[in-house]
C-alpha cells in the first residue's frame, strides 16, 4: 500500500489577495475584461465569472439577472429544446449565457436541433417572445411596445411558438398564460 504524505490543499486553504491599486475609491474598480479567442478571432467582453450549470443556479432567471453586470451563466442541460431556442433568440447580448450538454448522442442531437432552430425565427416573432417571456411584460404592454394591436400580438406569439415547436407538447418556452 502507498501512503501519500504530500500536503493537500482545499478551497479553505486558498487566499485571493487583490493587487495594489492607486484608485482612490472601490467604486472606480472595473473588473471587466476583453478576451480574443485564438481560433475564431471572436471577442468576449465581460466579467470572467460564470454561474454554475447546476439545476438551481444555471437558470434563465439567473442569466437575465447577471447579464446587466457582465456576468455569464452556464445553463443546466435539463431545459427543453424549445425553451433554449426561445431564450437564445431573445438574448440581446449573446455572450452572457450558454448551455451545457451531456455526453450522450441524445444530448448532441438536442444541441444540433437547437442550433438549427435558432436561425429560423423571424425578427418580429423573436421580439414578441422576448417581451412576453423574458421581460415578463403582459400582452397589452408587449403589444404597445411592438406598436401592434393586442390581437396582432396574440397572433405573433402563436406564430412564434408554432415555429419553435418540434413537437406539439414542447411548443411553449414556459407554461405562461397570455393575459
Amino acid at each position: 500500500m502507498h501512503i501519500d504524505r504530500d500536503i493537500k490543499l482545499d478551497f479553505k486553504d486558498v487566499l485571493i489577495r487583490p493587487k495594489r491599486s492607486a484608485l482612490p475609491s472601490r467604486a472606480e474598480v472595473d473588473i471587466t475584461r476583453e478576451f480574443i479567442f485564438k481560433h475564431s478571432g471572436m471577442r468576449y467582453r465581460g466579467v470572467p465569472i460564470i454561474a454554475a450549470n447546476m439545476d438551481t443556479v444555471g437558470t434563465f432567471e439567473m442569466a437575465r439577472a447577471l447579464a446587466p453586470f457582465g456576468l455569464s451563466t452556464a445553463l443546466h442541460k435539463h431545459y427543453g429544446g424549445g425553451e433554449l431556442v426561445a431564450f437564445f433568440k431573445a438574448l440581446r447580448l449573446k455572450s452572457n449565457a450558454f448551455y451545457s450538454l451531456g455526453i450522450s448522442k441524445s444530448d448532441l442531437d438536442k444541441f444540433e436541433r437547437v442550433m438549427q432552430r435558432l436561425t429560423e425565427l423571424p425578427e418580429d416573432e423573436r421580439l414578441a417572445i422576448h417581451a412576453f417571456y423574458f421581460e415578463e411584460q403582459n400582452a397589452r404592454q408587449a403589444a404597445e411596445r411592438l406598436d401592434i394591436s393586442r390581437s396582432g400580438f396574440y397572433a405573433l406569439i402563436a406564430r412564434a411558438l408554432a415555429h419553435l415547436a418540434t413537437r406539439p407538447q414542447s411548443a411553449e418556452p414556459q407554461n405562461k398564460a397570455i393575459t
